[in-house]
C-alpha cells in the first residue's frame, strides 16, 4: 500500500475553480507567491450582456504563461488508448509528481443530475482508499475533500 500527498496551500483567491487550482498550487513555495505578485497584478472588466464580469489578467491561459507549469492538454481518447483504469492514471500522475486539473460529472456525488465541475486531484492513500481533491468554490473555506476509491 502506498500514499503519495504533492504540496498545495489553501488559496488567497477562491473566485473561479482554474485561479483556485493555479494559487493552490503556485502558493506552496516561494518563486511561486513572486510569480503571483508579479502577474496578477491588473483587473480586466468584461461587458456580457447586461453584466459586467471582473476578473484577474492573466486567464486561463496561466496554465500554459507560467513559467513554473509544465502543462499539457490531454485529449480523452488519447487517455482511452492507455488502457488505464483511473484509478491507475491517477496513481501514475501523481508519483511523477503531476497534478490533475480536470473537469469532472459529479452527479453521483452530489447527487445532482449531471454537473460538471473543475476538480484539482493532488495525492491518494492506499491504505484510506482515498484521491485527494481540491475545491474551493461551492462552500466559504472549503479546501481540501477526501473522495472514496470505491466511487472512482
Amino acid at each position: 500500500m502506498s500514499k503519495k500527498i504533492l504540496p498545495i496551500a489553501k488559496p488567497t483567491i477562491t473566485s473561479w475553480a482554474w485561479q483556485a487550482s493555479t494559487f493552490a498550487i503556485l502558493e506552496g513555495n516561494k518563486v511561486g507567491e513572486e510569480w503571483i505578485y508579479s502577474n496578477y497584478i491588473q483587473l480586466v472588466g468584461n461587458s456580457f450582456s447586461n453584466t459586467v464580469n471582473i476578473d484577474f489578467f492573466p486567464r486561463c491561459e496561466v496554465f500554459f504563461t507560467c513559467p513554473l507549469f509544465l502543462s499539457q492538454k490531454v485529449d480523452r481518447s488519447f487517455i482511452n488508448s492507455l488502457k488505464l483504469d483511473p484509478l491507475n492514471l491517477v496513481k501514475l500522475c501523481i508519483n511523477n509528481d503531476s497534478y490533475i486539473y480536470l473537469v469532472l460529472n459529479l452527479s453521483h456525488i452530489l447527487n445532482r443530475p449531471h454537473f460538471y465541475h473543475d476538480l484539482l486531484i493532488y495525492g491518494y492513500d492506499d491504505t484510506r482508499e482515498e484521491i485527494y481533491l481540491a475545491d474551493f468554490v461551492f462552500k466559504k473555506n472549503t479546501h481540501l475533500k477526501l473522495f472514496h476509491i470505491h466511487n472512482l
